[in-house]
C-alpha cells in the first residue's frame, strides 16, 4: 500500500516549530500604535467626569 505523498513529507523539526511560533504572536509597529491609539481614546471616553460622564 502506497502512501499519499502528504503523509511522506518531512515534519518542521522543534527549532523550525519554535521560529514559526515566535514569529506568529510578534506584534508589528502598526499594532502596538493602534492599540495605543484605542487604550487613549478609552481613557479619554471613560474618565470619571471626561466627555463619557453622565451631565451634572
Amino acid at each position: 500500500m502506497d502512501f499519499p505523498d502528504r503523509w511522506k513529507r518531512k515534519l518542521p523539526g522543534e527549532e523550525e516549530r519554535k521560529r514559526r511560533g515566535q514569529a506568529h504572536w510578534r506584534p508589528t509597529w502598526p499594532m502596538v500604535l493602534a492599540l495605543a491609539i484605542v487604550a487613549a481614546l478609552f481613557a479619554i471616553a471613560f474618565w470619571p467626569g471626561g466627555c463619557g460622564a453622565p451631565p451634572a
